[in-house]
């Protein structure tokens, strides 16, 4: 592991084993110190471990690919989709020691489709390494217990250097060493062989690990992490990802069925950093070409339930309405008009936050005549405030296609608009 200077970054790395302590320079100049090397603001920091932590089944491993992809791909150009804005493009690798390769590609394909990703933006961008059947081991054991490196390190950080890896994603942590996860004095050795890694090749690092059981009730914390605290101690950043709490479920007034596929994910380690506040994800359903469905993560902006004044299902009804007039005057213009629902559908579901199931069931409960139609308004592209009204129609047979009406209207001073939203509520 060889020298390495003072980045462009700010990220210093050196030999381990080196022992030259400094001091302050009576020319020190605070105004000269480099800025904190953030590949993703406050989660993901070059030259330091990071980790993210959660049970079974809530999408740890795909958000890491979504997070390794991004980075690769897209840059500062991905500010909205992670915990956090993405502060620099980089290349980036990932070593899963559970699937196989053909697996990765399954999900690998489903990040690509899901966000527009074409085959050009990973080439020689993102990279991934299969340890399934014969895992990489990071940290290896000596017959009395003492922690070491194991002899694919040297390899590792030789590739890391060579190709220039930014990131290294590590997934799962306990399958990369030998040690007892309850030993906090091995894994503490652990830990350090990992910042070890991170120093040298000024890498960012992160591992992605199970949640003890139980950690699901109360407030999340980085006590949540499974096996020693000297894990969460030597990471620099934690985030943990955890199943939609009931108590969310209701605030948010999510239905069962909606709220099985959302995910809370909240920064409760930040060393460096704020922690910020948490962030909700929807796996939503990616089919592949070969028929296979994947599911991948998206950040989503969940809006609390308002029951105020007993009117909570005509509030959401007036939200329906404003979310309805924006897709179609979105899709055909200003001046509105008539839109099959099957052709609406798919510019309605992401404005409203809603899956198709949910989006047929919220259509028809507008009004079904132009004589009722409920009135709405909102703040258009052009900073205008327009006004509209939105009614649905269908024939007499069951399987008579909805049509969707948005017309627009002058502002009626006898429309009583609810405080604090632009979407009037008479019907």
């Amino acid at each position: 592991m060889g020298n390495k200077s003072k980045t462009s970054t700010g990220c210093k790395a050196h030999e381990i084993d080196d022992f030259q302590p400094k001091t302050i320079s009576a020319d020190f100049d605070p105004a000269l110190l480099p800025e904190r090397p953030w590949i993703v603001l406050g989660s993901i920091l070059l030259g330091h471990v990071s980790i993210i932590i959660g049970p079974g089944g809530v999408c740890k491993s795909i958000y890491s690919i979504l997070v390794a992809i991004m980075v690769a791909a897209r840059g500062l150009s991905s500010q909205t989709d992670l915990i956090g804005p993405v502060m620099m493009r980089g290349k980036t690798l990932i070593i899963n020691n559970e699937d196989d390769h053909v697996e990765m590609e399954r999900r690998i394909a489903g990040v690509m489709i899901a966000y527009g990703i074409k085959p050009p933006e990973l080439e020689n961008q993102f990279y991934y390494e299969s340890g399934y059947g014969a895992r990489r081991l990071i940290c290896d054991s000596k017959e009395d217990g003492q922690v070491v490196k194991a002899p694919f390190v040297d390899r590792l950080v030789d590739y890391i250097e060579m190709y220039k890896i930014k990131v290294l994603v590590v997934d799962p942590f306990v399958s990369s060493h030998r040690s007892s996860e309850n030993d906090n004095s091995k894994i503490d050795d652990v830990v350090h062989i990992y910042k070890s890694i991170a120093a040298v090749t000024c890498c960012a690092i992160v591992l992605v690990h199970h949640t003890r059981k139980g950690s699901a009730n109360g407030t999340p914390t980085i006590e949540d992490s499974r096996g020693g605290k000297a894990l969460s101690d030597g990471c620099r950043v934690g985030e943990i990802i955890l199943p939609l709490s009931k108590q969310d479920q209701k605030r948010f007034g999510l239905s069962d069925n909606e709220a099985r596929n959302i995910v809370r994910m909240d920064n409760v380690k930040a060393n460096y950093s704020q922690k910020g506040e948490g962030v909700y994800l929807r796996l939503d359903s990616i089919t592949l070409p070969n028929g296979d469905s994947v599911g991948v993560p998206r950040r989503i902006e969940l809006k609390e339930k308002d029951n105020s004044h007993g009117k909570g299902k005509g509030k959401r009804i007036a939200e329906i309405a404003q979310f309805m007039a924006k897709a179609l005057t979105g899709k055909i213009g200003p001046d509105g008009g008539s839109l099959p629902w099957a052709k609406l559908r798919a510019k309605y579901m992401p404005l409203a936050n809603v899956r198709k199931s949910t989006a047929n069931n919220e259509v028809i409960r507008l009004s079904k005549s132009r004589e009722k139609a409920q009135k709405t308004s909102f703040i258009d592209a052009q900073g205008q405030h327009v006004f509209y009204q939105v009614w649905y129609s269908k024939g007499d047979k069951k399987t008579s296609p909805i049509t969707v009406h948005v017309e627009p209207q002058t502002e009626n001073p006898g429309q009583e608009k609810e405080p604090g939203n632009d979407t009037f509520t008479g019907a």
